[in-house]
């Protein structure tokens, strides 16, 4: 289902960026750059700073079913309906955001636990939108978070167990107490606080850490169930008080970092287990 960019297509890439970078040629050119990858390609990476490279991966649409039954472990009455779900292609960022990019636009690092690859965390949904639009404006290409939607369907890559790695999680794959684990599963480790993006595993579409290290927004307001009647691209309630967040984090046991496992916060709340990663929606 994916097809990667060919390492002439990196080199070219990378090329005007330096040439850009050294001979001043302006942020046009840069634009244009982007643009012409996000269109043209199926993998990407885009200078946001100096030194400081997003990589996106293209994502193409598709139908799955998103939620769970009733059978699945740890189910929640707010993963179903069940309903197959169509989605049209969109972009999707590689790894989490980390603290080092997150600066680059933003100029600060809320994070507690310091490292420019780990990814950011202390941020509210609110945080995460006001980085998209700022990224949206040095770029002119617009960033968003991905829906519950996009994000369910990226987590499971083509998958329908508990995980995008089957029905048990190792902690060689992801970030996560691995002390708890489902029934039948190896115990693995606890490291105590999040890694490096992409110290994992990647799923089947070349993305790291959506199961743990940490939960991640997502742009959907939350409801208490999904509506069985919006099935093509949905975006969820046109309202509400509280912001989904998907995924897991490092302290998560392993039944909260399941594909369809979904909780909600205030818009304006952070903590030391919540990120993001962003999108880009190409119709």
């Amino acid at each position: 289902m994916k097809s990667k960019r060919t390492l002439f297509g990196y080199t070219v890439s990378m090329l005007i960026m330096l040439l850009c970078l050294f001979s001043g040629c302006g942020a046009g050119r840069f634009v244009q750059e982007i643009q012409s990858d996000l269109y043209h390609q199926k993998e990407t990476v885009l200078r946001i700073g100096r030194d400081v490279y997003l990589e996106m991966v293209y994502v193409d649409g598709g139908a799955f079913l998103m939620g769970s039954p009733s059978s699945e472990p740890s189910h929640r009455d707010n993963e179903r309906p069940v309903r197959e779900t169509q989605l049209d292609g969109f972009w999707i960022g590689k790894y989490e955001i980390t603290q080092e990019q997150y600066a680059a636009i933003m100029g600060d690092n809320p994070s507690e636990n310091k490292g420019d690859k780990l990814p950011v965390e202390r941020v509210s949904w609110e945080d995460a939108m006001l980085f998209c639009e700022q990224l949206s404006e040095k770029t002119g290409v617009t960033f968003t978070l991905p829906t519950e939607a996009q994000w369910e369907f990226a987590a499971r890559a083509g998958t329908k167990g508990f995980y995008a790695f089957g029905d048990c999680l190792s902690t060689d794959d992801a970030n996560y107490d691995g002390t708890l684990v489902l029934p039948k599963c190896d115990e693995g480790e606890y490291r105590g606080e999040t890694w490096v993006v992409g110290s994992g595993s990647a799923n089947a579409w070349g993305l790291y850490d959506m199961h743990g290290n940490v939960w991640e927004w997502c742009l959907d307001w939350y409801a208490d169930s999904y509506d069985e009647n919006d099935l093509i691209n949905p975006s969820g309630p046109e309202e509400g008080r509280m912001r989904v967040f998907r995924g897991g984090c490092w302290s998560s046991d392993a039944l909260s970092c399941r594909s369809a496992t979904r909780l909600a916060s205030r818009p304006t709340a952070r903590g030391p287990v919540v990120g993001f990663r962003v999108a880009v929606n190409i119709r």
